[in-house]
């Protein structure tokens, strides 16, 4: 792969962009322009490329450009996206990655960028489980930027009411039992109308325990629900006909679903329905072709949150490192 070149990404090429992410070992929905594009095109310089062997593209790269408050210009992963980095083939090689990552290196440098810094997915996103790509950062002297916290739960063989039960702790399972005897049902919702009642309890939580809001505003939600219909979902739990729990999940690609959103209603707090949702989220999981589910991020602010790795661990999820890698050219 020594004859890489890189060039910039055409607008015009979104559907061969998006055919090789879903084709990949390693993309996942935030590497698709389908995805990306819900963004106004004045929120972002895109600096996108591919690279390309003859006239073979062997990765993607979703990017934008920025300026640093010391005037310095950062080429970085795409900030509307969980995950960035490159997107390679699941056959990328140990030449391959060193190949790649020095392609992008020279490519920075003659675009005049000062920095590059990348958010990588955990490795339970690819294909095949590999660490080519990170070796080759390191070798290349990129460093860790950040390394936070995500937790996840491994999948297998959890469609079996016996394993399940054996990966809760015995507090998760009170809560389910009493969720159940209080008369809380679990379905999925794909209608506007749900994902509207479950961002209304989103919004006040989020503001309520953070003052923050969250990272999507309801039309942005319900746009990006529109173009993925079969991989946004929203999982519910509901006394009644009233929505009091919630979780969206995001396919992120054929092997980890994404908790992206979890919320409840903390006047039916007594009803324990986030624990019985969770559980039959899983279980629902469990009988497809997912590997993992990812809750995401742990960390409550700054670093990661105690409380949160343990309401997570309470379902048998354990800790993932995503990584933010970046290189420093100037």
């Amino acid at each position: 792969m020594s004859d890489l070149v890189v060039v910039p990404h055409d607008a015009a090429d979104d559907a061969d962009w998006d055919a090789f992410v879903r084709s990949s070992g390693s993309g996942t929905i935030f590497h698709l322009r389908r995805f990306l594009g819900y963004h106004p095109v004045e929120r972002f310089t895109d600096a996108s490329v591919r690279v390309m062997s003859g006239n073979a593209t062997v990765a993607l790269l979703p990017a934008v450009g920025r300026t640093l408050p010391d005037g310095r210009r950062s080429w970085v992963s795409h900030p509307g996206a969980s995950y960035g980095g490159p997107v390679y083939r699941a056959d990328l090689s140990f030449e391959g990655a060193d190949d790649l990552i020095r392609a992008l290196i020279e490519y920075a440098r003659t675009q005049g960028y000062d920095r590059v810094q990348w958010t990588l997915p955990p490795i339970i996103y690819g294909a095949r489980p590999s660490h080519y790509l990170e070796f080759a950062l390191l070798e290349h002297g990129f460093g860790y930027a950040r390394r936070d916290l995500t937790s996840a739960v491994d999948l297998a063989d959890k469609e079996h009411p016996e394993i399940l039960q054996s990966s809760l702790r015995s507090s998760t399972k009170t809560n389910v039992n009493r969720a159940r005897r209080m008369g809380v049902t679990i379905r999925t919702d794909e209608t506007d109308a749900g994902f509207t009642a479950f961002y209304a309890l989103l919004e006040r939580n989020l503001w309520m325990r953070h003052e923050v809001k969250p990272t999507h505003t309801l039309s942005e939600l319900l746009d990006l629900k529109h173009r993925f219909l079969d991989e946004i979902t929203l999982h519910g739990a509901w006394l009644g006909e009233q929505l009091i729990a919630g979780i969206v999940t995001f396919t992120t690609n054929p092997r980890v679903v994404l908790a992206f959103y979890i919320s409840h209603d903390h006047a039916f707090q007594e009803y324990r329905a986030l624990s019985l949702l969770f559980v039959e989220t899983i279980r629902s999981l469990a009988h497809t072709r997912f590997t993992h589910l990812d809750f995401g991020l742990i960390n409550g602010g700054p670093k990661p949150s105690p409380s949160l790795a343990r309401f997570k661990e309470n379902f048998g999820a354990t800790g993932l490192f995503r990584d933010v890698y970046a290189l420093d050219l100037s």
